[in-house]
């Protein structure tokens, strides 16, 4: 939207200036048609965060045998966004890769034929090295993700490093830097509605960079619809 109107604005100077009005009128007459029909598709942009697969010696959240279950769970509850969506209205998801949710998130997607958008804080290769083991399987499918949204992944940074401005200020890291990242884009989107999906047991433990952390910014923001999956059901 704000290219669009950048450049009628340029256009309609360009009218009132005398300069071509003829092709001025006839490209304005193009493209306010096209327009029309953009506007008449509804955004519901899902921002999507979870658990990651609960490492070695963690207390348990997401064990990675509850990997199916929690895969049946954000499913289920993304055909129900679907099939709750108004005539017209297009889901769009925005979600980041860990290993754990965020990878079934875009994999159901995939499955579901849903639009989701693949948010990295920094460049994929450093994604790969700095999260995923390298004989890791969520390594493999992660890549698999970055090679479906290939030309369209959305990514933050162009390294793994904090810009200058930011290093050394306490609880910024790249992985807080990039929530908050994804809810500005939230927030900017051209969208009607906007959920806050996520897995996640309901407990806060103030820490910055996980779904907590998004809960707490999204309850901040005041913006948001939410729709929490109870990740406690992984351990039943």
């Amino acid at each position: 939207r704000f290219a669009g109107d950048s450049a009628s604005g340029q256009l309609a100077l360009f009218e009132q200036l005398g300069f071509r009005a003829d092709a001025v009128q006839a490209v304005m007459q193009a493209f306010g048609s096209a327009a029309a029909g953009a506007a008449s598709t509804r955004t519901h942009l899902i921002v999507f965060a979870g658990h990651g697969i609960d490492e070695a010696g963690a207390s348990p959240r997401f064990p990675a045998a509850a990997e199916g279950k929690a895969c049946d769970l954000i499913k289920l509850r993304l055909d129900a966004l679907a099939q709750q969506a108004k005539s017209g209205e297009r889901l769009t998801v925005l979600a980041s890769a860990a290993p754990g949710a965020d990878i079934l998130l875009h994999e159901v997607c995939a499955e579901s034929k849903l639009h989701s958008h693949l948010c990295l804080p920094m460049p994929a290769e450093a994604v790969a090295s700095l999260v995923f083991a390298t004989a890791s399987p969520w390594r493999s499918r992660f890549l698999a993700i970055v090679k479906a949204h290939e030309g369209s992944v959305l990514q933050l940074a162009d390294d793994e490093r904090l810009p200058r401005w930011l290093q050394g200020r306490p609880g910024i890291d790249p992985w807080e830097r990039g929530n908050r990242w994804v809810m500005h884009l939230a927030q900017t989107w051209d969208a009607q509605r906007v959920t806050l999906l996520v897995l996640w047991d309901g407990q806060d433990d103030g820490r910055a960079g996980g779904t907590a952390h998004m809960v707490r910014m999204a309850r901040a923001l005041g913006k948001f619809e939410f729709e929490i999956i109870d990740s406690r059901q992984l351990l039943a």
